[in-house]
């Protein structure tokens, strides 16, 4: 039996999430879990003989949009023995994705975030998030 979290937003577009009731602030204390998006577009391989991993290449003459000045503090959060919590998330016909169905929240193993390629494992499922 999996365990439930209560997570929520930052704010609305936000790529960090905060724990929202007592127990799941127990449990995964009051630093901001940074939320990875599961486009559907072949960045996760959910069938990994060592567990799921995530891997995004920056498109051929294209940038790597997780190296943006923006996103510094979402890639620092992205080491190993943090929290993630994996969405789903669909486009929406606009610059900005719609975040929709959870896919759980997992611990970090390894960590590779670079120009070009950034490459996560995870390691462990921790829960579901309500």
């Amino acid at each position: 039996m999996s365990d439930f979290f209560k997570l929520a937003h930052l704010y609305r577009g936000s790529w960090f999430a905060r724990a929202t009731s007592t127990t799941s602030i127990a449990r995964l204390g009051t630093d901001p879990v940074p939320i990875l998006p599961d486009r559907e577009a072949g960045a996760f391989d959910w069938q990994a003989e060592s567990g799921p991993t995530y891997e995004a290449r920056a498109e051929e003459g294209g940038a790597d949009w997780w190296m943006g000045e923006d996103h510094e503090g979402w890639r620092s959060a992205l080491a190993p023995g943090r929290i993630v919590w994996v969405r789903q998330v669909m486009p929406d016909g606009r610059d900005d994705p719609r975040a929709t169905e959870s896919k759980g929240l997992w611990r970090i193993g390894t960590s590779e975030i670079g120009p070009g390629r950034m490459h996560l494992q995870l390691i462990e499922r921790i829960g579901d998030v309500t």
